[in-house]
């Protein structure tokens, strides 16, 4: 018997998932305890309808954030910060902060940021945004002295 499961079942299928089981398994089991629906039924083609979109939506979303990543490659962030005589930094430049100007810049929030620490020295330093799909946008952050008055 052909049905859909509408929940997880360790072992035997996940929800949305379309599979063939023994009739007596559908019939005692899996359809008395709303596990599963037939494949012919009008719940099954609701299902599948929400799967069909939600896949759809995914793969739009993935097609954003390739184009963000292909217009934005090579982005460059600025901090400017306060420096210490001997060149570092009072405080660091946090990684939250790092995404708050990359979302700002690109427009999507990233999945990640490598590496993941904060920054706590002057110059130059490449970092890679991990986004929907598994691609990467890579760019750089520059942090430079705060001249004071």
């Amino acid at each position: 018997m052909k049905i859909i499961f509408i929940s997880d079942v360790a072992g035997v299928g996940k929800k949305g998932e379309e599979k063939e089981v023994k009739p007596g398994y559908a019939r005692n089991f899996l359809l008395p305890k709303n596990l599963a629906v037939t494949i012919d039924s009008k719940e099954a083609a609701e299902i599948i309808e929400a799967k069909a979109k939600e896949e759809s939506d995914q793969q739009k979303i993935i097609q954003k954030a390739k184009d963000a990543i292909e217009k934005n490659a090579g982005t460059l962030i600025t901090f400017k910060r306060k420096v210490s005589p001997e060149g570092k930094l009072f405080g660091s430049v946090k990684i939250s902060e790092i995404e708050n100007e990359l979302f700002e810049k690109v427009g999507l929030k990233s999945e990640g940021i490598e590496p993941d620490s904060p920054i706590k020295e002057v110059g130059d330093h490449q970092f890679s945004a991990k986004y929907s799909g598994g691609d990467a946008l890579g760019f750089t952050v520059r942090v430079e002295n705060e001249k004071t008055k």
